[in-house]
């Protein structure tokens, strides 16, 4: 798989510069997707029918993609039946002991799984067992823990705002599970998720008291990070506050901390923790890598290759496709279903696949009841406003060359370059795009596929995570594209 992953090792602000300056590089192509969606949401505004061109070829085979990227879901639950030990050192919060998942199951919940033997028979200590009072032993934890911080994208800062989030949290140094947690834990995930060899690597218990929660996020992103795996502690609200985007679907899946439940899914879900009414919640949890041994495990599915391929060998080439996951800076390997969708385009004769982050700007020229034309990128317009002219919605390369252009102030570059498809297309890996000489087509198989409910959180979701790592180039979500062209 051809990727740039640059000498620069970009930090996350010269990213986030890059991206706003993306629109003075040259474009590559549009997104058909975005310009249908947005030309019928315009019009639909103001009552006027219109009678929209008929999709392409390529646009009808994409909707058929979206349609088995659908169900190919997100997250997965359950519910482990075995105890697990759990020691934590942190003053005031010591345990040393195992901890027995509660009984009965609870809404939402859809199967059972054990853990190793050495945590088996055990008894809990009265810490977490089910015959103390759980309200009481989840406000002792929660009185003698740090206060969370949150990733501020924007300035690259972790800052603590309670009105952003409102958690408290023991780091991984502050305490262990046992091997056999870790190994039940990698074995659930393989079951359920691509890439399937995966390092389970303990990060905090999450702590969240009345009045608490965390506004809508993705998981900050990090070099070979794949997942997040939840595992409850505890939960005393009688609520289900954990609330996980679902793909295609404007429900969002609800969940309890109960000891035992489970709840795992790719980092660049949207997620978050509605406020609670009353109670205590607490949850382990971990991060999923990608193993350094592992294999393409997208071709070990050959009934979900074989529908793929049945799509994707009719695209007319040249085309582009945005995955449905945003992955780091200098991302080589996939996940989930983009993982299958990669495998099917590079078994196909005559093409070559290429992996490139892009940047898409939305944009759109209307007339007033005064005929003057102006500009607005994404905005709504006013009643007043007639929608009418050209909606454009170019799409931006933004390699870490490109963003070592920003950063290094060779801007200049970019305004003398005129003769191929981008002014940094000689750098290593790169040459490929000297031959994007047409405007390519770039299509999303569902443009609202990560669209979540909670309206008051969209406009801070791509700007919160659980941590901000301002010097690293992988902590900034991008969005990335299949570009398929014939070979020469």
């Amino acid at each position: 798989m051809d990727v740039d992953t640059g000498a620069l090792l970009s930090s996350a602000l010269q990213i986030r510069e890059a991206i706003e300056c993306a629109s003075e590089f040259k474009a590559i192509g549009h997104c058909a997707t975005k310009i249908r969606v947005g030309r019928k949401e315009r019009y639909d505004l103001h009552g006027i029918n219109i009678k929209d061109m008929p999709p392409t070829e390529n646009e009808t085979l994409v909707e058929e993609l979206g349609q088995l990227y659908r169900n190919a879901p997100v997250h997965a639950t359950g519910k482990f039946a075995e105890p697990f030990r759990l020691t934590i050192t942190r003053r005031g919060c010591e345990h040393d002991d195992n901890i027995q998942p509660s009984r009965g199951k609870t809404s939402g919940e859809k199967d059972t799984q054990k853990i190793g033997a050495s945590g088996s028979g055990a008894s809990a200590d009265e810490f977490f067992s089910k015959d103390s009072n759980e309200e009481r032993r989840l406000k002792r934890l929660f009185e003698n823990v740090s206060v969370s911080g949150y990733g501020d994208v924007r300035t690259q800062e972790t800052k603590i705002n309670l009105s952003v989030r409102n958690a408290r949290e023991i780091p991984a140094s502050e305490f262990t599970v046992a091997p056999a947690l870790l190994d039940t834990i990698r074995t659930t995930w393989a079951a359920h998720f691509w890439p399937a060899a995966v390092r389970v690597v303990p990060y905090k218990i999450h702590l969240y008291g009345p009045g608490g929660g965390f506004k809508a996020h993705r998981d900050t992103p990090e070099a070979g990070l794949v997942g997040t795996f939840l595992v409850g502690l505890g939960d005393s609200t009688q609520a289900q506050n954990l609330e996980v985007a679902v793909q295609g679907k404007r429900d969002n899946a609800a969940f309890s901390a109960c000891v035992g439940r489970w709840v795992a899914f790719y980092p660049d879900v949207p997620h978050r923790v509605v406020e609670l009414e009353k109670g205590y919640r607490a949850v382990l949890a971990f991060k999923m890598f990608r193993a350094d041994d592992d294999v393409d495990t997208a071709a070990c599915d050959a009934g979900a290759l074989q529908r793929v391929r049945a799509v994707t060998d009719r695209l007319s080439a040249p085309v582009g496709l945005f995955l449905e996951h945003k992955y780091c800076m200098g991302t080589q390997k996939l996940s989930g279903f983009d993982a299958v969708v990669y495998e099917a385009l590079a078994r196909r004769p005559g093409v070559a696949v290429h992996l490139l982050p892009v940047v898409t700007k939305w944009h759109a020229v209307i007339k007033t009841d005064d005929d003057v034309e102006m500009g607005y990128y994404g905005s709504d317009c006013d009643e007043d406003e007639i929608p009418e002219g050209s909606f454009e919605a170019p799409v931006y390369p933004l390699t870490a060359a490109h963003v070592q252009a920003v950063a290094t102030g060779n801007m200049e570059e970019i305004f003398e370059y005129t003769d191929m498809a981008d002014p940094v297309a000689c750098e290593e890996g790169l040459a490929w795009l000297k031959s994007l000489t047409s405007d390519v087509q770039f299509l999303a198989t569902d443009l609202e596929s990560t669209t979540v409910t909670w309206s008051s959180d969209q406009e801070d979701l791509d700007y919160t995570g659980n941590e901000s790592r301002p010097y690293s180039e992988d902590s900034v979500y991008l969005s990335y594209a299949l570009v398929i062209v014939e070979k020469a």
